[in-house]
């Protein structure tokens, strides 16, 4: 009986393993860097990349860096990603429908990303007026890391339910404590009344002998 009941328990604990699906990997992240400009984060290579779709929009209405860039003879690292060798990171596009990545109403098939360390020289080049814009992507070029559990596809607690469970041990904390105080007061009530009803029963000429064992 105790084989059988382990061998179920066994094929019950694989059933839940099969059940519980590893984390996806996440291939984007958006941040909102001001009121007015949000972007997404592209992990590709272990490095942070910008589609040039959003990266334009800071300035044009329409996919115009490339050109811009070249009128000006600046030379900024970029990749040209396909569809066909990052399926993942398309699918994650067009779900999150970052700018760029329909042509038209058709999706494309090709993008341009450009390394996110050289949107600060960019937004100097074409002198956009937010000086808040640039630290923000400083900030976030600072904070990348390629190992970190966001891009495994692990959610981590925010910080404001920490600071909220922070809060709540430290009301049991006190609760605890509160309690112990109670009893040790009881405790110190209960000895004085053990000390008095002894010292009335020596005292007491009516009183028996009392054996202290």
């Amino acid at each position: 009986e105790d084989d059988e009941f382990m061998q179920q328990v066994c094929k019950e604990l694989d059933m839940e393993e099969q059940e519980t699906e590893p984390p996806k990997p996440r291939q984007i992240k958006q941040v909102q860097l001001t009121e007015e400009h949000l972007i997404s984060i592209i992990k590709y290579q272990d490095k942070p990349y910008v589609m040039s779709g959003e990266i334009s929009a800071f300035f044009w209405d329409s996919d115009l860096l490339r050109s811009m860039l070249r009128q000006k003879k600046l030379v900024m690292p970029k990749e040209v990603v396909s569809a066909e060798l990052c399926p993942e990171l398309f699918e994650e596009l067009q779900r999150l429908e970052v700018k760029g990545i329909y042509d038209g109403g058709s999706l494309r098939t090709h993008v341009t990303v450009y390394e996110l360390q050289c949107i600060p020289e960019i937004l100097s080049a074409f002198e956009h007026p937010s000086q808040e814009l640039a630290d923000r992507i400083q900030e976030e070029l600072q904070n990348f890391d390629p190992e970190h559990p966001y891009w495994k596809g692990i959610d981590l607690p925010e910080e404001d339910s920490l600071e909220e469970d922070d809060d709540d041990d430290d009301d049991e904390s006190d609760e605890y404590e509160f309690t112990l105080d109670q009893l040790r007061l009881t405790l110190q009530t209960l000895q004085i009344r053990r000390q008095r009803i002894l010292h009335e029963m020596v005292n007491s000429p009516e009183a028996p002998p009392v054996f202290c064992l």
